[in-house]
């Protein structure tokens, strides 16, 4: 009878594990938090470059090169088995956490840039936020 209930623990554990249903979306979560880097990267990069309208429109072209990978890589998420740790959400939470750490941030460096900023600019980081979190929602 031990062995059994042994034997029955062990295939339950077994199958859980095999499933990939125990930690969730891991690797997604980790594609998606890789990519949502570089393209912030290269966002970021243009504007510094370029505090103008010109460079917003420039970085909005970067986004809208990358907005249906991102969308696909959230998608995944989604679609994968959720598990029983989250800790595959905490990762994605401090992620979001980030992003809007950053867009503060090229916000913050494109007003000391280009004090006082031509019309457009600010708006046209906060539409480039806007989008972005659109993208991964």
């Amino acid at each position: 009878m031990r062995t059994t209930s042994l034997l029955f623990a062990l295939l339950f554990c077994l199958a859980l594990v095999g499933c990939g249903r125990v930690y969730g979306p891991v690797k997604q979560v980790e594609a998606l938090i890789e990519e949502k880097d570089a393209v912030l990267s290269e966002i970021s990069k243009k504007l510094e470059q370029s505090p103008s309208v010109a460079g917003v429109a420039a970085a909005q072209k970067i986004l809208d090169a990358k907005k249906d990978s991102l969308k696909a890589k959230k998608k995944a998420i989604k679609d994968a088995p959720q598990g029983m740790n989250t800790d595959w959400q905490s990762l994605l939470w401090r992620s979001e956490d980030h992003d809007k750490a950053m867009f503060e941030q090229m916000r913050s460096k494109a007003i000391s840039a280009c004090y006082p900023c031509p019309e457009g600019v600010i708006e046209g980081i906060n539409k480039l936020a806007d989008d972005f979190n659109e993208a991964v929602k």
